[in-house]
């Protein structure tokens, strides 16, 4: 027998369920979920793509078959023009590093992505220092940190920076990173005790 466990409005005819769009389909633990709608429903949800449809079309001149094109070659010129950013940021930080005068460089940047700011931190220690830190933020309330060390534990270091002011984050004996509320002076002093120790 066949038992349909369900706990909708039942209709006389299947006409009047009206229009019926399958929105998705996924598979869902060994079945397939389907998304739904119909009636009033997705009559609405045609009308909410059709605007957007309509404002993209005017907003790029283009015809509805054409945006999705047009969307994917935005995407790649902005991975291109990012790419292009990433590089110009990296080389601008290497112009104000300057040489080392210290065992260790700490430089600030109000962003930097994490990959550029592990890119930067090879580029110091081969300025034959012990430490290199970035810090990245608008103010001293809050650094997003990246630090990297030759012949210094970075993790043992991590410790002290949690005890001394709180820093939090994690890491290896080679690179930390974190965040910590800290000005570049009290950094600077911390790395100075440290590494007289």
């Amino acid at each position: 027998v066949d038992c349909c466990a369900c706990c909708a409005p039942h209709c006389n005819h299947t006409g009047q369920v009206g229009v019926f769009v399958i929105q998705s389909m996924e598979k869902y633990k060994g079945g397939i979920r389907l998304s739904i709608l119909c009636g009033k429903r997705a009559i609405r949800d045609y009308r909410a793509l059709s605007d957007q449809s309509t404002k993209l079309c005017g907003i790029f001149s283009s015809k509805p078959e054409q945006l999705a094109d047009l969307a994917s070659g935005l995407q790649q010129d902005m991975m291109s023009l990012k790419r292009k950013f990433d590089d110009l940021q990296l080389d601008y930080a290497k112009l104000h590093i300057g040489e080392a005068n210290q065992p260790f460089i700490i430089y600030e940047a109000e962003s930097m992505e994490a990959v550029i700011a592990k890119r930067l931190l090879q580029f110091i220690l081969e300025k034959d220092v012990k430490v290199a830190v970035i810090l990245v933020g608008h103010s001293s309330k809050e650094y997003r940190f990246y630090a990297s060390s030759k012949g210094v534990d970075s993790k043992i270091m991590l410790e002290q920076m949690k005890s001394s002011f709180g820093a939090k984050g994690g890491g290896n004996q080679e690179m930390i990173q974190g965040s910590i509320s800290i000005s570049k002076g009290q950094m600077c002093d911390f790395l100075q005790k440290y590494l007289n120790e």
